[in-house]
């Protein structure tokens, strides 16, 4: 068994007609994926692209392009993802009013409990990069202020 995950953010018909085919020519190549595989496939797709447009676009941090993010926490919320709890915040940006969606790892959800972040506050949040920890294990590391 093969579980997919991932998100989706631009033009979602695209992508699952692009995904849809791939995995039929696999089926077709491989012959370990039948036809109701992809059928499937598809359902899980339509219930993913559905679930996606419930949410702004993910804001991706990234050292040189897009290091930053300020803005009005405008909402978060709680939801179980593979029997785990995931927090996520919807972010309007201050400039651009353009509204994003923010998944709070362990590490940004750490800062931004210790800040005590409330609905209607202003933050910003500052990726910081890559770093490993004590334990040698890879994570992304973040500055967040309460404004």
């Amino acid at each position: 068994m093969v579980t997919i995950y991932f998100l989706l953010s631009s033009n979602h018909e695209t992508f699952k007609y692009s995904f849809t085919i791939t995995v039929y020519r696999m089926a077709q190549k491989t012959q370990q994926v039948n036809k109701n595989d992809v059928k499937n496939v598809q359902e899980l797709l339509d219930k993913a692209i559905e679930e996606d447009k419930e949410y702004p676009e993910t804001f991706v941090f990234d050292t040189k392009d897009k290091p930053k993010l300020y803005g009005r926490v405008m909402e978060h919320k709680e939801i179980e993802l593979k029997g785990d709890i995931s927090r996520m915040i919807i972010v309007e940006e201050l400039e651009t009013k353009n509204v994003f969606t923010v998944w709070l790892s362990t590490v940004l959800a750490k800062k931004y409990d210790e800040k005590k972040v409330e609905l209607k506050d202003v933050v910003c949040i500052y990726y910081l990069g890559k770093r490993v920890s004590q334990a040698g294990r890879e994570y992304h590391d973040f500055t967040l202020a309460k404004i």
